[in-house]
């Protein structure tokens, strides 16, 4: 499968949303925020444990505590990271080489090539990192770096065999 897409700014602003929305929004975060709250739960009722003895006043007290800083540690970290991507994002993307640049991209049962003006790279599936499929583009992750396909650009029907290509090859879907 062969195609040359030319991603633009407000390409690479939804790919930013996206990778937000699915870390950020994803089961791997709900247990990462349910660990926080158990330490934070300890955190406030051991003492009292210790100091007064068990009593339901002292639990309930605890669970508000804990919930009231894991939400508010979530909402915090969350806005920051928003905040960041919102006012970073042109300053990012003017530095990123082959973006805004046209960019043939070849995939086969082995791995995918990019042809761009910066070079070729030739990366098989076990040396990328994974992909993140929406609604309206492609990003594949390699370490730092990210290829991002706007499915617009793509033949009809290209995007679905594309994304049972990418399903088909063991590379991790985010």
């Amino acid at each position: 499968m062969q195609f040359t897409v030319s991603s633009n700014f407000e390409d690479y602003k939804a790919a930013n949303w996206l990778f937000f929305r699915k870390t950020w929004l994803s089961f791997a975060m709900l247990r990462n925020i349910s660990i926080i709250f158990i330490i934070a739960f300890l955190a406030f009722t051991v003492p009292e444990w210790c100091n007064c003895g068990y009593s339901k006043a002292i639990m309930l007290w605890g669970l508000h505590s804990a919930f009231n800083v894991t939400a508010f540690g979530f909402v915090a970290m969350a806005s920051i990271v928003m905040l960041s991507i919102a006012t970073n994002s042109r300053r990012v993307y003017e530095r990123q080489g082959i973006i805004d640049r046209n960019s043939e991209y070849v995939f086969d049962s082995d791995g995918m090539e990019v042809h761009c003006e910066t070079g070729l790279f030739r990366l098989k599936w076990r040396h990328l990192n994974r992909y993140i499929l929406g609604k309206t583009l492609l990003v594949i992750r390699w370490n730092f770096m990210v290829f991002i396909i706007p499915f617009d650009q793509l033949e009809p029907g290209v995007a679905t065999e594309l994304a049972d290509l990418l399903s088909r090859s063991g590379l991790k879907r985010q």
